[in-house]
Order: C-alpha cells, then structure tokens, then sequence
C-alpha cells in the first residue's frame, strides 16, 4: 500500500479503507500513519465525521501517553496557517514556535500567514503525536481564541 504513496497520496489511499476495516481497525490505520500526511486540511471535513470525539489511547506509543498524561484539563495549542485557509484544522502544537513556523514552510507558504491560538479540552485530545518534533495535539474541538498575524516569510 505505501510503496507508491507519497505524503500527499497516503491519506486518500487509507480514506479508502474506511469501508474496509472496521472502525477501530480504520482509527489505528490512520493514526499510526498521521505524521505522513501533509495534506489532512484538504480531507480536514471527511476525517470530522470519521474521527472519533474521544481520546484514542491505544494509538499512542509510550512517550506520547506520557506527554497525553501531563496535559492539563483545558490546553493551549497553537496553528500556523494561512488568514483564509485552514484555520480550523486538525493538527495543532503544544509549541509556538514549531506552529510559527508552518506557514513559512515551502509546502504550506502562506501568503498571509497566521498563527491560531487555541484552547481544548483534555478529553477532545484525539491523540498526542512526538515522532516529527512537533509537540502535536490532534483534535476536531480545538476553540480558537485568538489570531495572531505573522510576519510574511522573507
């Protein structure tokens, strides 16, 4: 299944599975291959309805449980997006600095780059993600309390 999929071609290869598996078969299937994925804002609308509302324990390894753990009740994440796309996605880090950079990157540039301050409840944390340094929180109830402009990339 991967050998002919890239980052941009992984998720709609398992979105493909989603009638397959059965749905805990199909949250492990996407969650073990998250940190793959650079377009999740493009499918952001089919994974809201597929995603579980509750934290997935049995899709975190050790380290990321234990990160999961130490959160507190209410959590403050951060998003580097674009003013008109993808404010609302799915993915966002437990670090600003990681988020600032995001829309500054060549396959994310932004013209109009923002960085989305949030809040989530522990229990709307699907998943923690360590494994590319990003300090990521997975959710689909992350309420945005404040946008913050960012210098364009220069």
């Amino acid at each position: 299944m991967w050998r002919h999929a890239d980052s941009y071609t992984a998720l709609p290869h398992v979105l493909n599975f989603v009638h397959v598996l059965t749905p805990d078969e199909w949250t492990r299937l996407v969650f073990s291959q998250w940190t793959r994925f650079d377009n999740i804002g493009v499918y952001r609308s089919e994974l809201r309805s597929l995603l579980p509302t509750t934290t997935v324990r049995s899709v975190m390894e050790a380290d990321e449980l234990a990160a999961f753990d130490a959160l507190p009740s209410v959590v403050s994440v951060y998003r580097g997006a674009d003013r008109h796309k993808n404010v609302d996605g799915l993915s966002w880090s437990l670090d600003r600095a990681v988020a600032e950079r995001f829309p500054r990157m060549l396959r994310y540039y932004s013209d109009q780059p923002v960085l989305v301050h949030g809040r989530v409840h522990k229990s709307h944390v699907l998943a923690v993600k360590l494994s590319r340094n990003e300090s990521e929180i997975i959710s689909t109830k992350v309420d945005p309390t404040y946008i913050e402009p960012l210098p364009p990339r220069e």
